[in-house]
């Protein structure tokens, strides 16, 4: 059997206009997922070109602190809004 030749896909190639970034950001945080959050927020610093005195910021999980300021550095900022449904136990 022939083997389907695959490439590397990555999400921040696709990343061109502030409302993709808006959008991207917008979906992990609905989903809720940490771990997504956090693959997000690293491919929208590694778009933006925001970097720290550690390197890139999408090089680790450094927090609430430089998530917020991705977030003001795309020209973002995080709202809370009641969830709809069910209260988590």
């Amino acid at each position: 059997m022939d083997k389907l030749p695959t490439s590397t896909w990555d999400a921040a190639d696709h990343l061109k206009s502030d409302e993709d970034i808006r959008l991207y950001l917008e979906a992990a945080f609905e989903d809720g997922d940490s771990e997504l959050i956090d693959a997000a927020l690293s491919d929208v610093a590694r778009v933006i070109g925001l970097t720290t005195a550690e390197g890139d910021i999408g090089s680790a999980d450094h927090g609430l602190k430089t998530a917020m300021a991705v977030l003001r550095a795309a020209g973002l900022r995080l709202a809370i809004t009641a969830a709809t449904g069910d209260k988590a136990a």
